[in-house]
């Protein structure tokens, strides 16, 4: 067992409060089962605790957690929080939206609660278990439940989102590369989202600063095709360029 990698993805994870499986992979290099292996050992020693699609960090002493957090999913107040505020705010009344995969995408429903009679459609447990909390419509998306993810996929989900139309989108990705644009770990994700943008009038990416300068393995979107860019800090001159001449809104989340 690699000692040293344990106590990198502890303090990983620590500051992050939670992590999907495919971050994981993605930031150590390593396979689905290597981490699974590696999470078992953090459990064991009280480190970490499952949850849908990941892990989160376990404090005992986190100030009154959220609802959601009790639930084993994520925490409010963190940066992904903001984030989600902030592509929250790009979400009209009476829109119609999806909400894709991640924890970061799943922290927008606590902040659409005001909004006035919109529907989120999802392929997302996370998303599914926040949404049902409030009050506006929520269309699920069933298929093959991918435990990783947390997420249902496939050809189903592909067939019933084709059947369906939104007005935005809001996504994840587990990398954003200047030549490499919007990227995903497993194939099966990057379907959903290319299916995702084809019915979506806009398209959001929400995309903390550790998911630039990184390409996973499947690219489903280049900046042109994207609306908005929502993210924690101010990228690289590179980067505003880039969004710039692909007329990309780039939003800091504050």
């Amino acid at each position: 067992m690699n000692i040293k990698r344990l106590r990198q993805m502890e303090n990983y994870i620590r500051s992050y409060s939670t992590c999907t499986y495919e971050e994981i992979c993605e930031r150590f290099d390593i396979s689905l089962s290597t981490v699974r292996r590696d999470m078992d050992e953090l459990e064991h020693r009280g480190i970490i605790k499952k949850i849908y699609g990941g892990v989160m960090y376990d404090e005992e002493d986190n100030a009154q957690p959220s609802d959601l957090l009790r639930s084993g999913y994520t925490q409010y107040g963190s940066y992904k929080d903001r984030i989600a505020e902030a592509a929250a705010a790009l979400v009209e009344d009476q829109d119609i939206i999806i909400l894709g995969s991640g924890t970061t995408v799943a922290h927008m429903a606590h902040h659409l609660a005001n909004k006035k009679n919109i529907t989120v459609i999802t392929n997302n447990l996370m998303v599914i278990e926040e949404a049902k909390r409030y009050n506006f419509s929520v269309i699920g998306i069933g298929g093959n439940f991918d435990r990783n993810t947390g997420s249902f996929v496939g050809t189903i989900t592909i067939k019933e989102l084709e059947n369906l139309n939104a007005n935005k989108a809001f996504l994840s990705c587990n990398g954003f590369a200047l030549t490499h644009g919007f990227s995903n770990v497993t194939d099966l994700e990057a379907d959903i989202k290319k299916t995702t943008m084809k019915i979506s009038s806009q398209t959001v990416i929400l995309a903390d600063q550790e998911k630039f300068d990184k390409m996973s393995l499947y690219k489903f979107a280049v900046p042109e095709q994207i609306h908005a860019v929502v993210t924690d800090k101010e990228p690289s001159e590179e980067y505003r360029k880039l969004l710039q001449k692909s007329h990309t809104r780039l939003i800091i989340a504050s």
